[in-house]
């Protein structure tokens, strides 16, 4: 799906009857698709938040020295930046874009998954904040693989002459289009005057719970999954 898609779907049906999609006509007029894609983004953020629709990992290297490790991009190997431990070990053709929503789950290098915020486990790390992963007794040189739930790519919403904004990808399951419509049906409406756009967006925001409480019922997310960890016995945790 397209970002060109997901607007002219807008055009024809939540959006059909204001100006910014020029009536129904099919297109969102240019100087408003800025504020829709940022709307998409909020989508976006909300529905990987809910459903593990992406799950990735990164390899951190210990350092005596350092008991909480920071999940963001400065700490890679590839940002360049000049922090004096980069523990993050992320490689040029999959540099880490900080899209970390939740630790999933943390593995030492012979295999072993780690406990996550047991106080009572001696073995156990913590995630203080989402994207703080603290090692008690860390070993320096030694190496945890972090399985993570991820967010989608965030969409540009710059509107330049060089930035194809309607060309842009949205990576969603076709049965989580209709929510990302809704949710930003509620967005347009939330941010509009008027007692009845008020009503309007919270009407939209009802059908969209109702459609992701639906999507869990069904079990169409098939949340229930085992985690494959082929990639990581690629990196040496095994």
């Amino acid at each position: 799906m397209k970002i060109v898609d997901l607007f002219r779907q807008l055009s024809f049906g939540e959006l059909s009857n204001l100006a910014i999609s020029n009536s129904g006509s099919g297109a969102i007029v240019e100087e408003k698709q800025p504020q829709l894609i940022h709307y998409a983004n909020d989508a976006l953020l909300a529905l990987y938040s809910r459903f593990l629709l992406s799950e990735k990992d990164l390899v951190i290297e210990m350092a005596n020295q350092i008991t909480n490790y920071h999940l963001i991009r400065k700490y890679t190997e590839t940002s360049g930046s000049d922090v004096d431990w980069p523990y993050i070990k992320d490689l040029p053709d999959e540099p880490y874009e900080e899209d970390l929503i939740k630790i999933l789950e943390v593995w030492d290098a012979s295999g072993c998954q780690l406990p996550l915020n047991d106080k009572e486990d001696p073995r156990s790390l913590f995630t203080p904040y989402p994207n703080i992963l603290q090692v008690p007794a860390p070993v320096g040189g030694l190496e945890l693989a972090v399985v993570y739930q991820a967010s989608h790519r965030k969409l540009d919403d710059r509107l330049n002459a060089t930035s194809p904004l309607l060309d842009q990808n949205i990576e969603l399951p076709i049965y989580l289009e209709n929510p990302l419509r809704l949710f930003v049906a509620y967005k347009v409406f939330s941010h509009m005057n008027g007692q009845e756009n008020i009503v309007k967006s919270q009407e939209y925001l009802g059908a969209y719970e109702a459609a992701c409480l639906d999507i869990e019922q069904r079990d169409l997310v098939n949340q229930t999954f085992s985690t494959s960890h082929h990639k990581l016995e690629d990196r040496g945790f095994a």
